[in-house]
């Protein structure tokens, strides 16, 4: 890496005002990169992020959340960065310069351009982590709205935000993992078990200890231990711990989010933490999960 090494969003938007007037619609905006370095990182942003590839590489190497990529990548290929998320790409270059078109949104464009959608639970996930792939869909509508940056050609203020929308939808559809909804128990027998597992459901991404539910049934710690293994077959701490991998598989089946992110999302410390829940349990690793669901697609 070199002395040209730039930081996050900042860089691409002083990039894009020195080429062209960024335009802005209702919690999102376009600009055209243009990008003469080879070397960029992101740390921690505050928003989303697509990039659309305009010309192509040799060679792309990236490193996102501690996950290494190196691979060609090509025309029309897209790059998504969640907020938060700390990548690191290098380009070869193929030319002397890099060409992009960059989108930068926060999650209130599902609320503002598809407020059918838009519940409090789906606005509390995030933009999937990717590298560069492959995406027709979002690839030709990024296009379609930095055609609206040329005003001379613009087809007005109703075309774009019809553009967005769709843009939005297929975010939502493809894109937007919302947090998982875990499998409810029917605890109807003993009110003060159910406010329990309520309280478990409402915060399985957090920590959780015995003397919190506790609390949230109104009985002693182990009071509440003995009245729920009854109620529902397993102790508290076997039950949060089922319904934590539970989450965990059907992100490892249904999206390429990092594992890392991953274990965080359903509750567990970090990927070891999860790791080791899955062994005690008997299954497959998640790391092994993932390469085995690779090979099968």
């Amino acid at each position: 890496m070199s002395e040209h090494f730039k930081s996050s969003i900042d860089y691409f938007e002083q990039v894009a005002a020195e080429r062209s007037n960024p335009s802005e619609w209702n919690g999102l905006r376009i600009f055209r990169s243009i990008e003469t370095s080879n070397d960029v990182t992101f740390e921690n942003t505050t928003s989303h992020s697509l990039t659309l590839d305009h010309t192509g590489t040799a060679r792309h190497l990236s490193r996102m959340d501690g996950i290494n990529f190196n691979r060609p990548t090509h025309p029309g290929e897209i790059c998504q960065i969640p907020a938060g998320l700390s990548a690191r790409f290098a380009w070869e270059v193929a030319g002397d310069v890099q060409h992009s078109s960059m989108i930068i949104f926060d999650s209130c464009i599902f609320k503002a351009y598809c407020p059918e959608i838009a519940s409090c639970a789906f606005l509390d996930g995030h933009l999937l982590p990717r590298d560069f792939a492959p995406d027709p869909a979002l690839s030709m509508l990024v296009q379609l709205l930095e055609g609206e940056l040329d005003q001379s050609s613009a087809r007005g203020l109703l075309y774009a935000q019809t553009i967005i929308r769709l843009l939005a939808l297929e975010i939502a559809a493809n894109q937007w993992s919302r947090k998982p909804e875990p499998r409810r128990v029917d605890t109807a027998t003993d009110p003060r078990v159910s406010k329990a597992v309520e309280f478990i459901h409402e915060n399985l991404s957090g920590s959780l200890s015995l003397v919190d539910l506790a609390a949230a049934s109104g009985l002693r710690p182990t009071r509440l231990t003995e009245i729920f293994k009854k109620t529902v077959g397993k102790c508290p701490y076997e039950y949060v711990v089922n319904l934590r991998i539970e989450a965990a598989i059907r992100l490892l089946k249904h999206t390429d989010t990092p594992l890392s992110h991953i274990a965080l999302e359903v509750g567990f410390a970090d990927q070891q933490h999860m790791t080791h829940a899955f062994q005690l349990k008997g299954q497959r690793t998640p790391s092994s999960f993932r390469k085995w669901r690779e090979a099968a697609e």
